[in-house]
């Protein structure tokens, strides 16, 4: 243990950013120029070449926003060489607008809300005419525009149905007139919904699932606003990889919630809420 942390010391103090590499004296048994590091895509990988030395190792460090780049670009490049996938999102012509009434209304009030035409949900939301659901469309924030929308089913499985493929997520801000300092990152949109009714200042941003695509961290790494990931409790090994994923010069945080999110408990508020102002 006092070998690795040395040599984690040593690794440390060469300053080293991502894509760049080392080869020098070894920390550990000095022989010169046998010791080598390289930081790459969110790890750093040393080694040794001697052979009756023992350092040798890898660890996660997190990606930087030139690492996501480079990833965004690589999947471009690979794009372009394979036949074009069109993933520009068209309202399908079952979604008809929200009416206040019915099971939607219903499912929503037992979550606690109660809207009216002035409400700022109102317009994220439609109908699903045609495999009833509750539909929440996806915006871009920075295009303004609609790209994709997921549906909440009140029978069927799966619960929740992506519509699109754009691999971004839910975008909800509920207080449009105050300046945004933070975003939570949760699991569904309802939760994100929550989250940002019950916070003021609070962007609420759902991954619609448990797993981040590079979209989605592309999209939360243009912020610099801290980002507190907020998924439920049994997928808080997965919030914690994404607290590692995401660019080392994001202020990224995990909350481990003592129920889901869209449910408001009083206590998860006010943690976040805390959270949040020590930031």
């Amino acid at each position: 243990m006092q070998t690795y942390k040395k040599t984690l010391d040593f690794i440390e103090s060469l300053n080293l950013q991502s894509g760049q590499t080392y080869r020098g004296t070894c920390p550990v048994c000095s022989r010169k120029n046998t010791f080598t590091v390289e930081v790459n895509m969110g790890k750093v990988v040393w080694n040794c070449y001697s052979a009756s030395c023992s350092a040798k190792g890898a660890k996660d460090v997190g990606y930087t926003r030139a690492d996501i780049g480079k990833i965004l670009q690589e999947k471009r490049q690979a794009m372009s060489t394979s036949p074009e996938r069109d993933t520009t999102f068209s309202m399908p012509p079952y979604f008809a607008q929200y009416e206040n009434d019915g099971w939607a209304k219903e499912w929503l009030a037992k979550h606690n809300f109660y809207l009216d035409d002035q409400d700022p949900l109102y317009k994220y939301l439609r109908v699903d005419v045609r495999n009833n659901r509750l539909v929440f469309l996806c915006r871009d924030p920075y295009k303004n525009e609609w790209v994709d929308a997921v549906g909440r089913s009140n029978t069927d499985k799966p619960k929740w149905l992506r519509y699109g493929e754009s691999g971004k997520g839910f975008f909800y801000y509920d207080a449009f007139y105050l300046q945004p300092t933070a975003i939570v990152v949760t699991e569904d949109a309802l939760s994100a919904v929550c989250i940002s009714r019950a916070t003021p200042s609070v962007v609420g941003y759902a991954l619609m699932g448990t797993s981040m695509s590079d979209e989605q961290r592309a999209f939360l790494s243009k912020s610099d606003l801290p980002i507190i990931i907020c998924l439920d409790r049994d997928a808080q090994d997965k919030a914690l990889k994404m607290k590692r994923d995401m660019p080392s010069e994001s202020t990224t945080m995990v909350y481990m919630p003592t129920d889901d999110l869209k449910y408001g408990h009083e206590e998860d508020i006010a943690n976040l809420t805390k959270l949040i102002n020590n930031c």
